[in-house]
């Protein structure tokens, strides 16, 4: 008994000890929770709040590209995206396989996906797959409470109607990449899939075409998904955009050039400088760039031995042949140096102990200028240009648009060369040299220039005003693109003469276009061959003669060209064409711009 009264005392402070211990606790969580339900609510709120309401970037709808005529050329079209929000997945690539049991994705978007969750800001969609499927739609809808995270948001895209007939023109839109972000504040740099103007129209006016974004707020479930929408602010859709290609002449022109392997056509309007046509074959679908090319696709594109990708009519760089001698003829004019009475062509001429040929073996004889460029004859080329020497050459070159780049609304752009003595000595290290001269006399040489510059060149003839290019009526920040084209400064005899000898090219019967008249309008003309193999002189003075170029691999043959300008009493539309490795100017471009403007007559005087 005593025994127990001992451990009374000693039970009562055990009890008040842990009594004790239980209230400091109690008053503790009190504390704590006092803390937090008031001195932190405003904390704990928003961050709540934060994993409640999610504010989704509503991509702008994009402009439409349509033709001079209003026909539509580039649309959009709707599409469904899978979307993932991966701070609502854990698991996410355990979640991501059995997403990918639903949707058909290839296992290099796999890859990509996969990586791109891994560097990806907190908060952010992750764009699985666009364009799905309403059967994968019905799947997704059927395993909805298994997808945690998963949306299915409705988006837009681009179509483009005519695959490959506008590619280079308008280009194509491609998904935004980090290289393209160039404001670091741009909320659309995080939409899912956005598409951005990567080449052509669609780069150059991207500001225009693409509008400004919206947003909406949105309150989420915790599995990421919308459970109701609370507001919005509606996106801005871009501007419309229409060019001054014609959708008609542009179909023919593909049609023309599909027979050669790589071929370049430009038509442009001489009294407003408005490309009515431009063409660069081969071309390629720009569809397969919309939401992303595959590699494969990519590497056909890429390595094709044709460069499709590439705007001949921009950036081709040729040899411009015999089209040039109408810059030297009007140089020639300028410095008061033609001298008709004394030049003949045997079909040679030496200068300086070497021979120089002329394109006719058996010579044109007596030569005056307007026979020379009726006739093409080089030999009164080469004098002329010596008499002249190259940087006077170069200066009229300029004058007339060769040799460098417009204030043009699309890009890249080759700026050609026109070769000076200053030039040579820079670039090369080298003197200029007389022979240099006389090469570059018939386009030849250093000498380059692109058919976009070579239809500049011929409108500038037709019209001696300082005629330059465009393809839409705005430039890309929204200004009226002025056509008021000054005076070039050129005696309008000279040029009078030069369009004299022009006509004859085409319509005298011994004009090197003599076959190719059009049925509509009278055309004036000039052919060129470009060479571009080296001839041997012994092949040059052999039996045979030069080899001809049907008897030629297709890459040692000549480039062939051909300048024009319809009508020719009164212009309105200039052409150059060049067809790689085509042969002759004469018998392969000059039959395709006949073509092309008795079509054009068609078109402008059909009912």
């Amino acid at each position: 008994m005593q025994k127990i009264r001992s451990y009374i005392p000693m039970l009562h402070r055990r009890s008040f000890m842990m009594f004790t211990l239980q209230g400091i606790s109690f008053l503790g969580l009190g504390a704590r929770l006092y803390y937090l339900q008031h001195l932190q609510e405003k904390k704990y709120k928003t961050l709540s709040n934060k994993n409640r309401l999610k504010v989704d970037i509503i991509p702008p709808k994009r402009g439409l590209i349509s033709d001079s005529n209003g026909r539509i050329i580039a649309d959009t079209k709707r599409i469904f995206r899978v979307e993932i929000l991966k701070e609502t997945m854990p698991k996410f690539e355990k979640s991501f396989n059995f997403l990918k049991r639903i949707v058909k994705i290839s296992p290099e978007q796999s890859e990509k996906i996969l990586i791109k969750a891994k560097r990806s800001r907190p908060y952010t969609s992750i764009l699985i797959k666009e364009n799905i499927s309403w059967r994968e739609m019905a799947k997704l809808q059927v395993n909805k409470n298994d997808l945690f995270g998963v949306n299915v948001n409705l988006g837009e895209t681009r179509k483009y109607l005519y695959n490959n007939l506008f590619s280079h023109v308008v280009g194509y839109v491609g998904k935004i990449s980090k290289q393209d972000v160039k404001d670091q504040d741009d909320p659309l740099q995080f939409v899912p899939g956005f598409e951005i103007g990567k080449s052509g129209l669609e780069k150059s006016y991207e500001n225009y075409l693409r509008g400004s974004a919206g947003a909406k707020q949105v309150e989420v479930n915790v599995s990421g998904q919308i459970i109701n929408e609370i507001g919005d602010i509606q996106p801005t859709r871009g501007q419309d955009l229409e060019i001054s290609v014609d959708l008609d002449l542009q179909k023919f022109i593909a049609k023309k050039l599909s027979s050669h392997r790589s071929a370049s056509m430009v038509v442009m309007n001489v009294q407003n400088g408005d490309i009515k046509a431009m063409y660069s074959q081969p071309s390629f679908d720009a569809n397969i760039f919309v939401g992303g090319i595959s590699y494969k696709d990519w590497d056909k594109i890429r390595t094709n031995k044709y460069s499709k990708l590439v705007n001949k009519s921009l950036a081709g760089q040729y040899a411009p042949g015999s089209t040039f001698k109408v810059i030297v003829a009007l140089t020639a004019l300028k410095h008061n140096v033609v001298d008709d009475e004394k030049l003949f062509c045997r079909g040679y001429t030496e200068i300086s102990g070497r021979k120089y040929h002329c394109w006719k073996k058996t010579g044109h004889g007596k030569i005056k200028l307007i026979k020379s460029i009726r006739e093409s004859c080089d030999v009164w080329y080469y004098h002329m240009s010596l008499k002249v020497g190259i940087d006077n050459i170069a200066k009229m070159s300029k004058k007339f648009g060769l040799g460098i780049k417009y204030d043009f609304e699309m890009s890249p752009q080759a700026s050609g060369l026109i070769p000076t003595k200053q030039w040579k000595q820079e670039n090369r290290n080298e003197s200029w040299y007389k022979g240099d001269t006389v090469i570059s006399s018939i386009g030849q040489g250093f000498v380059l220039t692109t058919p976009l510059q070579l239809a500049v060149m011929t409108a500038r003839i037709a019209t001696g005003k300082e005629v330059t290019p465009r393809i839409t009526k705005h430039s890309s920040n929204g200004e009226l693109i002025q056509n008021n084209f000054p005076d070039l400064g050129v005696d309008k005899k000279h040029l009078d003469i030069i369009r004299e000898g022009m006509y004859d090219v085409v319509n005298h019967y011994r004009g090197t276009a003599r076959n190719y008249k059009t049925s509509g309008w009278d055309m004036a003309g000039k052919t060129g061959t470009s060479q571009v193999r080296t001839i041997s002189l012994s092949e040059r003075e052999s039996e045979e003669g030069v080899i001809k170029n049907y008897n030629l691999e297709w890459k040692y043959r000549d480039h062939a060209l051909f300048v024009a300008y319809a009508p020719a009493k009164n212009p309105k539309y200039a052409i150059s064409c060049v067809v790689e490795h085509g042969g002759s100017g004469s018998g392969v471009a000059a039959p395709l711009v006949r073509d092309v403007l008795n079509k054009l007559y068609k078109l402008e005087n059909s009912v």
